[in-house]
């Protein structure tokens, strides 16, 4: 007699599995979809020119060149991010969880500084207490914030990310979050406009 099993297939995290990895797993996924795509677009760019036995290079920034990253930006991707929402100024942003997380391309991290500005927190404290990382190396910076909710991180970016991996994980996090009152999804922390790097 066969018995039939009593755990039935699901289409959802195995639940010792934190679901911020499946989140994070699925965004890097997404982002190596969309280098895939860039790089087929430049195959056939090449076939159109003529030029098939030339090996389209990884979309990057050269030395002289410095990302800013807006909210609105497709390359925002990661996880921990809320939809993108629209403030009554008309400005643009997306409210962050208690992490969020950034997938760029090494080369994309150019330049001595980063700078992230935000439009909004839920918590004094919590943009008090944030902290930012590229891969595992801290950046010592300086956080200043205003009554109306406008703030800014400036930091020393660290040595250069190590170009023979495929991404760079940009990081910010602080210690928790709240409702908030817009009525956005779930709770939130910090809400961020754009990041440079200079």
């Amino acid at each position: 007699m066969i018995r039939k099993s009593n755990t039935a297939l699901k289409n959802e995290p195995e639940p010792r599995f934190p679901l911020a990895a499946v989140n994070f797993i699925d965004a890097l996924l997404n982002i190596q979809r969309r280098r895939f795509n860039e790089q087929r677009a430049a195959f056939k760019a090449n076939d159109q020119q003529g030029l098939s036995d030339t090996q389209p290079q990884t979309p990057s920034l050269n030395d002289k060149t410095h990302l800013t990253l807006y909210a609105e930006a497709d390359q925002f991707a990661g996880s921990g991010w809320s939809h993108l929402h629209r403030h009554l100024n008309g400005q643009q942003s997306r409210w962050m969880e208690r992490v969020g997380m950034i997938a760029l391309y090494p080369a994309q991290i150019s330049g001595e500084t980063i700078c992230i500005k935000g439009s909004g927190f839920t918590r004094k404290k919590f943009i008090e207490n944030l902290e930012v990382y590229i891969d595992d190396s801290q950046i010592s910076g300086q956080i200043k914030h205003s009554f109306t909710g406008q703030w800014s991180f400036q930091g020393t970016l660290p040595k250069a990310s190590d170009q023979s991996l495929p991404f760079a994980i940009l990081r910010l996090q602080t210690i928790g979050v709240a409702k908030h009152k817009a009525g956005i999804e779930g709770w939130a922390s910090l809400a961020v406009t754009s990041i440079s790097f200079e």
